[in-house]
């Protein structure tokens, strides 16, 4: 790691470098703060001294420094791709690795209190979540597609239940039956 972190500041230094010569190169040190008035007559600008000095020139000058900060706000970014984007690094790596989502609800289709689906989750947002996000799954956008008519627990043979009642679009009404014994209330 420290050798990756020492090859990327190496980098970034001859990037500075590098570009910091271009720009002493391109203009002396003295000029480098002049301000410009434009010349609306002709075109162009004048520089601090009172000299002509041509639009084309004065844009070639300014894309040096625009060169140059480009490179060092992107040098950092290279930096850190040298230093996270290593493979070998399993610690930096599982930072950087997408986990996967939990299951939230199994079982059935919901249609009846045999066939309920079962929310896999304890704590009690998220299982009302999961439960909109079936029967979203099941009938797309809620208040677009379907609205909620009813919403009651049911206590059945030793397990709690989630009864919704959703009408659909088409005016259609349909239920579904939620087993909720897990969620810790």
């Amino acid at each position: 790691m420290d050798l990756i972190f020492i090859v990327g500041a190496g980098l970034y230094a001859v990037m500075v470098a590098g570009c910091a010569w271009i720009v002493l190169k391109e203009r002396p040190s003295e000029n480098w703060f002049q301000y410009y008035r434009l010349d609306s007559e002709r075109g162009g600008y004048f520089d601090p001294d009172g000299m002509r000095v041509e639009k084309e020139v004065l844009w070639r000058i300014l894309s040096w420094y625009g060169i140059v900060v480009l490179v060092l706000l992107l040098s950092p970014l290279l930096l850190l791709w040298v230093i996270v984007g290593e493979p070998r690094f399993p610690k930096v790596e599982a930072l950087f690795k997408r986990k996967e989502a939990p299951v939230l609800f199994s079982g059935g289709d919901g249609s009846s209190r045999d066939a309920a689906v079962v929310i896999t989750v304890d704590d009690p947002r998220r299982g009302i979540s999961a439960e909109y996000n079936f029967i979203q799954q099941q009938h797309g956008p809620r208040e677009v597609e379907w609205k909620r008519d009813m919403q009651v627990k049911i206590r059945s043979r030793g397990r709690q239940y989630d009864v919704i009642s959703i009408v659909l679009a088409g005016g259609e009404k349909k239920t579904y039956w939620f087993d909720i014994t897990q969620l810790r209330w």
